[in-house]
């Protein structure tokens, strides 16, 4: 269509209007989607897991540099883990146990014949909170900083290992925080029970290792410490939710200078959950006429979009543009769009062990950590309109014409007069 400006040539823009306005098709006019560089410092392997349907479990012999009081571990337990439709494992990873002193399962029974043991998710997720979920990401996250993580792949099968020093400082850190927060399980039974007294024991010997000075300056008790302190704080904010708002209006004004319709300062807010990342941002606007809509910043320059995740992801202030001479007079534009967020939660879910044969989960056996992500979004929709009034300006062509015509009329009236008296 022909777009009219505020000029004189408003007759006949106005007449095309009346003629030819009548049903816009809507059109994305305006968008950018920008992937963000705010990701947890993780291997894309363990971010990538997701539909598991069991793991073999298998024992391995490891050896920390040093340990605390009463927790000289030997043994840690790797997962091989089989994706929903597979039948082979796709992952192969250390598997954190969630309870100190309960027996660590091999792949098979000690029965004869053996039978296999497979862990399974476990019904209840009680055990599993935001606070473990941050201290097996941190140990993650250290030991890929520090470039003590092993991950490989071999025949289809991805690798992800921890040091020694790494997988020990959070498997401790795991049962501490349990126990500062009450939720470190005792042994429901008799209290001579061995495993109730061997449970009643790794409390008293958590106690001492978080209390009674056995953490020290070394670089495990630094990152113990660490670990700890920020599950608890993880635990605080656990109602967090993922979320994203806007401060201010999007209404559309005409500017200083008439040259542009824009809106006030506007702001963009973020909340993320514990545990998760902003992976994907989304700015798209619709009108309902082919024009474009611009992202300036507070001093009204133009916002590159490739920019957008610095500028308006970042909290600064930014406004909505549309050029005046864009817009057609007395036509109402519709405006509408959204600001959308994708967000990845990193976590860990409660594995039980079945025994071939058996109808439940073996209670006496250790309960295993498997990582999940979990994908959601949240949004933001925009809504406004901008009508250009006719200030008058556009009609001047017919206030000339008008004008001739009246001038030229009384002229005429008064040379017949003039004439009529004469003869």
């Amino acid at each position: 269509m022909k777009k009219m400006k505020n000029t004189k040539d408003g007759k006949t823009g106005s007449f095309l209007l009346i003629g030819t306005l009548v049903c816009f098709a809507l059109i994305a006019v305006y968008g950018i989607v920008t992937q963000l560089k705010t990701s947890y410092a993780l291997p894309d392997t363990l971010k990538e897991i997701e539909n598991v349907k069991e793991v073999t479990p298998e024992k391995k012999s490891y050896k920390p540099s040093s340990t605390w009081s009463g927790f000289s571990l030997t043994e840690k337990m790797i997962g091989n883990i089989v994706l929903e439709g597979k039948t082979t494992p796709s992952y192969k990873l250390d598997m954190f146990c969630l309870q100190a002193h309960v027996i660590m399962p091999s792949s098979t029974t000690t029965d004869e014949p053996p039978k296999k043991i497979t862990y399974k998710r476990s019904s209840s997720q009680d055990l599993i909170d935001e606070g473990i979920n941050s201290i097996v990401i941190k140990a993650y996250e250290k030991a890929y900083e520090d470039n003590n993580l092993t991950d490989t792949e071999n025949d289809g099968v991805k690798t992800i290992s921890l040091s020694d020093d790494d997988y020990y400082t959070a498997q401790i850190a795991l049962w501490v925080y349990q126990n500062l927060t009450g939720k470190y399980e005792t042994q429901e039974g008799d209290p001579q029970d061995e495993t109730t007294l061997a449970k009643a024991e790794a409390k008293n010997k958590l106690n001492n290792v978080w209390n009674n000075g056995n953490v020290g300056d070394d670089n495990q008790s630094k990152k113990l410490k660490e670990y700890v302190n920020a599950a608890l704080e993880a635990n605080e904010n656990k109602n967090v939710k993922n979320n994203i708002t806007l401060d201010g209006n999007v209404e559309f004004k005409l500017s200083a200078d008439e040259k542009y319709y824009q809106t006030g300062d506007l702001k963009l807010n973020i909340v993320k959950a514990p545990n998760t990342e902003l992976t994907g941002f989304n700015l798209k606007f619709n009108t309902d006429s082919n024009i474009s809509v611009y992202v300036v910043d507070s001093n009204n320059n133009v916002i590159d979009s490739k920019d957008y995740a610095s500028k308006i992801i970042s909290g600064e202030k930014f406004k909505f543009r549309i050029n005046k001479d864009d817009l057609h007079i007395d036509e109402t534009v519709s405006i509408s769009g959204k600001i959308s967020g994708q967000f990845k939660h990193m976590g860990f879910e409660a594995y039980e062990a079945w025994i071939e044969g058996d109808e439940t989960a073996t209670k006496d056996l250790q309960i295993a950590l498997v990582p999940i992500t979990k994908t959601s979004s949240d949004k933001v929709d925009i809504n406004a309109s901008i009508t250009v009034p006719d200030t008058g300006i556009g009609y001047s062509g017919y206030i000339y014409i008008i004008g001739a015509l009246v001038l030229i009329i009384g002229l005429s009236i008064v040379y017949v007069n003039t004439k009529v008296q004469e003869n």
